[in-house]
């Protein structure tokens, strides 16, 4: 279908809040770099809400990655130019993390993920993701259990702590196990250390295979 730049994105749903960042967003989603700064999510809810190409959150971006699958789809995925997703985010909603990630891992076009600040949380657990991963030498990296509340009566509390705990075991656990260096980051050791603020040093992320590179020449990139 005709559209923006070759992608089905609607010129009019654009918020030209600033009109400079905006257009440098355009051109980086043209260029295949995505830039995820802050919150993974919407600060702002709407039912429909259009992109802002200065600031992409996890939606936009999985949006991005399945529009550019459709844009090569007569591509071979290994002549597919790579998508670059790079993220300085604390994290965010899990629902839309884990859409995204799954994406990543899904994508015929092959998507890099770089670190440019900090992947925690649930930044992390996208960042494991890409098909190759890469780190500036000065990133962080948070892995931890993440945070949670509940609310209503005590049979329905029960119910959710207890799918919490199912999804936990089942999808969250089994995704990083999945991204890791099994050697050095075993199942017995991933449960040990769940519950603590597991912080990492790019040297640390390499060692358990969670990057795949610390960059040292900005050309890897290009």
């Amino acid at each position: 279908m005709p559209s923006l730049y070759d992608l089905p994105i609607d010129p009019q749903g654009m918020r030209f809040n600033d009109d400079i960042s905006t257009m440098i967003g355009i051109e980086r989603v043209k260029r295949r770099q995505l830039f995820i700064y802050g919150d993974i999510e919407e600060i702002t809810v709407y039912m429909e809400t259009p992109v802002d190409f200065a600031r992409l959150t996890a939606t936009d971006v999985t949006r991005i990655i399945l529009d550019y699958n459709q844009v090569d789809k007569e591509i071979l995925p290994e002549k597919r130019t790579p998508i670059k997703i790079y993220m300085d985010s604390p994290g965010g909603d899990s629902s839309e993390g884990f859409a995204l990630a799954k994406i990543i891992e899904l994508s015929k076009t092959p998507i890099w993920t770089i670190n440019i600040g900090q992947w925690s949380s649930m930044a992390f657990l996208i960042g494991i993701a890409g098909h190759r991963r890469l780190s500036i030498p000065t990133a962080t990296f948070l892995w931890h259990d993440g945070s949670t509340g509940y609310f209503g009566s005590s049979g329905k509390v029960q119910d959710t702590a207890d799918f919490n705990k199912r999804y936990e075991r089942e999808v969250v656990r089994e995704h990083v196990l999945r991204h890791c260096n099994r050697d050095t980051f075993t199942g017995d050791f991933y449960d040990a250390h769940v519950r603590e603020e597991f912080y990492m040093l790019p040297e640390d992320a390499l060692k358990f295979g969670f990057i795949d590179e610390i960059i040292t020449d900005l050309s890897v990139l290009s």
